[in-house]
This record gives C-alpha cells, sequence and structure tokens, in this order.
C-alpha cells in the first residue's frame, strides 16, 4: 500500500503574540473580554489569508418548561424568562480573512468569514472560571493547528 504524504504549509504567528484584551467579539452571550491570537501566510497570488481565533467566556439563559425542561429559547437575559436555567461556558470564534495586507487585515479585507465553536461544551460554575479557561485555551492556540490548510478558503 502506498500513501501520499498530506501537504504542509507554513503559518505566522503575528508579532503582538497572545492578546488578553481583544474586546467585545462574541455578541450578547459575550461575559469576559476575549482572548486571541492571530497567524498569517501570504498567497501565491501575493494576498494574505489571516486567521485570528478568538476565546472569551459567554453567559446565557434557557427557558425552562413548568416540568423544568428546556424549551429551546435562551437569551442573555435571566429576566426574559419566568424559569431560566443558567448556562456558563466557553465559546471559540476563528476568523478567516483574506486581505491584501496583513498588517491591517479589517481595512483592506476582500472576503472573510467566521466559525464558531464551543470547546468544552460543558457547564462552568461562574464567568471567571469560563475566562480563566478561555485564557488558558488561547494559550495553547497554535500556528500548527493550521499546518493542512493552504489558506484559499476565498478563491
Amino acid at each position: 500500500m502506498t500513501t501520499t504524504a498530506l501537504p504542509h504549509y507554513d503559518w505566522t504567528e503575528h508579532e503582538s503574540g497572545l492578546d488578553l484584551d481583544s474586546g467585545d467579539v462574541g455578541g450578547d452571550y459575550q461575559a469576559s473580554a476575549a482572548a486571541s491570537r492571530r497567524f498569517w501566510r501570504q498567497l501565491p497570488d501575493g494576498t494574505f489569508c489571516v486567521i485570528t481565533s478568538y476565546y472569551y467566556a459567554t453567559q446565557k439563559y434557557y427557558e425552562l418548561d413548568a416540568e423544568g425542561n428546556r424549551t429551546g429559547s435562551e437569551s442573555d437575559d435571566a429576566e426574559s424568562f419566568d424559569s431560566a436555567e443558567r448556562f456558563v461556558d466557553i465559546e471559540n470564534m476563528t476568523e478567516y480573512l483574506w486581505c491584501t495586507d496583513r498588517e491591517d487585515p479589517g481595512s483592506t479585507e476582500i472576503n472573510s468569514n467566521y466559525k464558531y465553536e464551543y470547546p468544552l461544551d460543558m457547564a462552568l460554575d461562574n464567568v471567571d472560571r469560563a475566562w480563566a479557561l478561555a485564557q488558558a485555551q488561547a494559550r495553547m492556540e497554535s500556528a500548527a493547528a493550521y499546518d493542512l490548510y493552504d489558506g484559499s478558503f476565498f478563491q
């Protein structure tokens, strides 16, 4: 049996490294600051793919019916429901951005897309604990996570 090696692509971490104050990127459910890492790769046509991975605590409330089961409705405000269950977790939002200047990706954007994931997918006891775990996740993020991605998502 013959095996073919997978292609490998080199990504470079942005000079800024780990950013523990990346602002409000997670919308209504974001309950902490965001921690982020940014990586980039120049494409064959001279443009760039820039990947920014954000981690932050989330907090939402699920409406409960009379039997205590989730109804499917959710909100960032417990007061929205007569009976609600609080759910705290961490979210990872990864932005894939195609641009002409890796140092100013937002202003030179050609196209972009986002992916949202819950890397732990578990209920945590409080937002402070979730924020600590979000920071730990961001610290573990590395360019090696994208070695098999050629950056041509938008072409």
